[in-house]
């Protein structure tokens, strides 16, 4: 049986400015004192200390890193001679600690002065990625699209890598909801969907479910965090017996149970799909979208409390929401 590589959920962010070019300028928050010389790279300007600041920005969180720079020095008493260039190669991680709040920004400060040039530089951040949130490509054709905020002509290269896994064909879309039903309605907020299980052409066990949920038809977007889930990394998954190499295989149920109560709002329509991965690794197409609409009481309206200070007693009063008609029934008029 083939082996696949797992599944590696960090990033490598790099930054290399090009101090030949006078655009590095642009990159930079701060830059004081400090001149440039083409292929040779920055210096302080004559008599004075220069300085640099960057300023790192991610949507991710900064988890460590390396600086890499390379310069040289020419020397003062001697025109014409230079030391050997020198490479420096600094370690980030530990001003990234794993216990405190998420970073997801930083500065970094370069100060030259004297005879010390900086030829090459080199920002190089690990980042602690989002899987759900991290764009995907597809079999078949996929369009990119690149913008930035950077006035006039530029030249942009855009690198995509890949696993090739043909070995593994995907598994197939889950062909149908069980609950709630397509169209139908749901009992309460309480829910737990299911669906019938996706079958697999190889023979595969299914490793994993996809699940999502939208208020958007185009399910553009997920109502929230709570309705985009690996079913594996929820409680809807039984395990294998331990057989003394380690933990039982987790095995997914197709079916997600909402943490709670309340998540949604009663008689409005959803929509949700699902899609399967095999153990190989390689996921299959979404399922349809099916909507429904739950029903149970609604949230109060115009919620307001008067306090009496004399008596010490507050009173809370609000306004009903009367429950729409469920699929299939009429209103009736009663004439007097």
């Amino acid at each position: 049986m083939p082996t696949y590589q797992g599944v590696i959920y960090n990033g490598l962010w790099e930054y290399r400015p090009d101090f030949s070019r006078e655009t590095w300028r642009q990159g930079a928050t701060a830059v004081e004192n400090i001149r440039s010389s083409g292929s040779d790279g920055l210096a302080a300007e004559d008599g004075r200390q220069g300085s640099i600041v960057w300023t790192m920005n991610s949507p991710y969180v900064f988890v460590g890193g390396r600086i890499e720079a390379e310069g040289w020095t020419r020397s003062s008493s001697s025109p014409g001679t230079e030391r050997p260039e020198q490479a420096v190669r600094e370690n980030l991680d530990k001003s990234f600690p794993i216990v405190g709040p998420a970073r997801y920004q930083y500065y970094l400060k370069c100060q030259l002065e004297g005879a010390g040039w900086l030829r090459r530089l080199a920002i190089i951040n690990d980042l602690q990625m989002a899987p759900l949130a991290l764009p995907e490509m597809v079999v078949g054709e996929n369009t990119f699209t690149y913008s930035d905020r950077s006035a006039g002509d530029r030249q942009v290269r855009i690198t995509h890598r890949w696993v090739e896994r043909s070995v593994s064909k995907a598994p197939e879309a889950p062909p149908a909801p069980v609950y709630p039903p397509d169209g139908g309605e749901a009992d309460g907020t309480d829910i737990v969907f299911q669906w019938t299980p996706a079958a697999d052409p190889d023979g595969h066990t299914i490793g994993d479910y996809h699940f999502e949920l939208s208020s958007r038809p185009d399910m553009w977007l997920p109502l929230s965090m709570c309705f985009y889930k690996l079913i594996s990394r929820t409680g809807d998954v039984t395990r294998e017996k331990d057989t003394g190499a380690g933990p039982g295989k987790v095995i997914p149920k197709a079916q997600y149970t909402l943490l709670q109560p309340g998540l949604l709002a009663p008689d409005r329509e959803y929509y949700w799909r699902v899609r399967a991965m095999d153990a190989q690794g390689v996921w299959g197409p979404w399922s349809r979208t099916w909507r429904f609409i739950p029903r149970g009481p609604a949230y109060p309206l115009d919620v307001t409390l008067d306090y009496d200070q004399a008596a010490a007693a507050g009173i809370l009063r609000w306004k009903g929401q009367s429950p729409r008609p469920s699929a299939g029934q009429v209103p009736s008029l009663r004439q007097r």
